[in-house]
């Protein structure tokens, strides 16, 4: 999972260091800008030009 994630953000982060990227990134979105579809969730966070 962690590889894939480096992959897709084009990062190279340890473990640790994406799991506190991520944490950070919901813990600092809005839950307005949070979409289920299906048995997944996506997030949309311009200041973080996530989405």
């Amino acid at each position: 999972m962690y590889d894939r994630i480096n992959r897709k953000l084009e990062l190279h982060l340890s473990p640790q260091k994406i799991e506190s990227f991520i944490s950070d990134i919901i813990m600092n979105t809005d839950t307005s800008h949070f979409l289920k579809k299906g048995k997944n969730y996506y997030i949309t966070n311009d200041t973080e030009h996530i989405q």
